[in-house]
C-alpha cells in the first residue's frame, strides 16, 4: 500500500516538475520574442509599447503559471487545492516573519534603488513618464503575475515535492528551479534567490498556504518598483494620462 502511495506522489511530482520546467521555457521565450516586442512596437509606438508589452507578458504567466496547474490539480479528483497552498487556514502562523521580512526587503530595496544593475532592470515597464493609472496597472500586473508565480513554485511543485519525498529534498529542488529561474536577471538575483527561497519555501511548508510567501513577494517587488520610481534618471512622474 505504501508503495502505490508514493508511486502516486511521485507520478504527480514528475508532472509538476516537468510543467513547471515546459512553462518557463515557455514564458522565457514569449517573454524575450523579438517578434511579439516588434509587433507592440508596431502597434503602440516606440514610446509606450512597453507598457503593453510587460503587461501582456505578466497576463501570459498568470495563465500558463496560475490557471493551467490549477486546472492539472483540479483534473485529479483524488487531490484538493486545499493541499498545494491555496488556503488561510494557518495563514497567521507566518504573521510575525511577514512582517519582519517585508520590512527587511522594504531596506534593502531602498539602499539598492539607486545602484545602476537595479536602475538597469527596473522597472521592468520602460515608459519615461509614469501616471497614476501606469503605476496601478504595473502594480495589478505584478500581483496577478506573483500569485500564478508563487502557486506554481511554492504551490504545485513545493508541494508535489514535499509529498513525494519529504521536506528537505523539497527545499532542495524548489530553491534550485526558483534561483535557475533568476539567470536571466543576473547573478545577483540568481544568487539571492537561494536564501530567500529557503525563507519562503519554510514559511510555505509551516504554514500550509502560499499566501505569507505571496504577500512577501509583491512586498519586495512593489516597494522596489516604486522605491526605483522615485528616483529612477530617466523617468518623470506626471498626472498626465499617457496610455
Amino acid at each position: 500500500m505504501e508503495k502505490v502511495l508514493f508511486q502516486l506522489e511521485l507520478q504527480k511530482f514528475v508532472i509538476a516538475f516537468l510543467y513547471v520546467i515546459i512553462s518557463f521555457m515557455l514564458f522565457n521565450y514569449i517573454s524575450t520574442s523579438i517578434k511579439i516586442q516588434n509587433y507592440f512596437r508596431k502597434r503602440f509606438g516606440t514610446n509606450h509599447y512597453s507598457a503593453f508589452h510587460i503587461t501582456f507578458n505578466r497576463l501570459f504567466a498568470f495563465l500558463i503559471y496560475g490557471i493551467i496547474p490549477l486546472f492539472i490539480i483540479l483534473f485529479d479528483k483524488n487531490t484538493k487545492l486545499i493541499e498545494f497552498g491555496l488556503n488561510f487556514k494557518n495563514f497567521k502562523i507566518g504573521g510575525i516573519w511577514i512582517l519582519i521580512l517585508c520590512s527587511v526587503l522594504i531596506l534593502i530595496n531602498y539602499l539598492n534603488r539607486k545602484k545602476s544593475d537595479n536602475i538597469k532592470l527596473y522597472p521592468q515597464i520602460r515608459e519615461k513618464k509614469w501616471t497614476i493609472k501606469l503605476i496601478t496597472i504595473s502594480a495589478l500586473g505584478w500581483i496577478l503575475y506573483l500569485f500564478a508565480y508563487e502557486f506554481l513554485l511554492r504551490g504545485f511543485l513545493l508541494f508535489s515535492s514535499f509529498y513525494a519525498f519529504g521536506i528537505w529534498p523539497a527545499i532542495i529542488i524548489n530553491i534550485g528551479i526558483y534561483s535557475l529561474m533568476h539567470v536571466p536577471k543576473g547573478m545577483k538575483e540568481t544568487i539571492g534567490a537561494i536564501p530567500l527561497g529557503l525563507v519562503l519555501c519554510l514559511l510555505t511548508l509551516k504554514s500550509g498556504t502560499i499566501f505569507a510567501a505571496l504577500i512577501i513577494h509583491i512586498t519586495m517587488a512593489l516597494s522596489n518598483e516604486w522605491l526605483t520610481l522615485s528616483i529612477h534618471p530617466n523617468i518623470h512622474l506626471i498626472r498626465k494620462k499617457i496610455i
